[in-house]
């Protein structure tokens, strides 16, 4: 990797902004309403199998407190979500399978391992495919409310800016470093900025218009009642 990559390491702090934001949200409103415990489980699959290699592929400090932090924060936001704020959990909500996204990343993360020699290689591959679905619980549970509260729909968008920078960190590696070649984390990560990009642009539209976000077909905004 490039010695200074801006794109990387705003991707990485877009990312780290969004967790915050979200451990604030929870400990402000004493409330974990909203909040799909299913995503951030998937997460916490994510993290704990790609950074398990923190034990041995020793490269950055700086490599090294992002994961640790990521594996920490996504552990204690699960705490606060099933335990500690259990009461307000909307688990009716809250329906994603997660088997749906953790067998097919499994099979995915076998077939298309780029690296078949290494046993983590299959391991890394398999966190790819699941990250890129693991926000599915929480957009399919915010669809069903009216509105967004606003540090809920501020996580969410830093989340989706964290992924859209992630692309541009790819394309500056791909035309400044050589034979840099990624395909699988690639299609991934832009199947996971696909998820995103409805809710990014209603998110602009809401902050815009002056509105409350919320996913739900505005009436408005419907072809069919036209």
């Amino acid at each position: 990797m490039a010695s200074w990559n801006i794109f990387r390491y705003a991707a990485d702090f877009s990312h780290a902004i969004s967790l915050i934001l979200l451990l604030y949200k929870l400990q402000k409103h004493k409330s974990v309403e909203g909040i799909s415990l299913k995503t951030q489980l998937l997460y916490l699959i994510v993290f704990c199998c790609r950074y398990v290699d923190i034990f041995w592929n020793y490269k950055l400090m700086y490599n090294n407190i992002f994961k640790i932090f990521y594996v920490s924060i996504t552990a204690y936001l699960c705490y606060l979500i099933g335990i500690k704020y259990k009461s307000t959990y909307q688990k009716d909500q809250d329906r994603f399978k997660l088997w749906w996204a953790i067998v097919p990343s499994v099979i995915l993360g076998i077939i298309f391992n780029s690296n078949h020699k290494k046993p983590f290689e299959y391991i890394y591959a398999f966190t790819l495919f699941l990250e890129s679905v693991a926000i599915l619980p929480q957009l399919i549970m915010l669809i069903e409310q009216e509105e967004i509260e606003n540090l809920t729909g501020e996580y969410i968008f830093f989340l989706g800016l964290y992924r859209a920078l992630y692309i541009l960190n790819w394309i500056y590696r791909f035309f400044t470093e050589k034979n840099y070649r990624a395909w699988v984390t690639w299609v991934c990560g832009l199947i996971q900025t696909a998820l995103y990009s409805d809710y990014i642009y209603q998110f602009f539209k809401a902050k815009t218009k002056g509105r409350k976000l919320s996913l739900q077909v505005d009436v408005e905004d419907d072809p069919s009642s036209s």
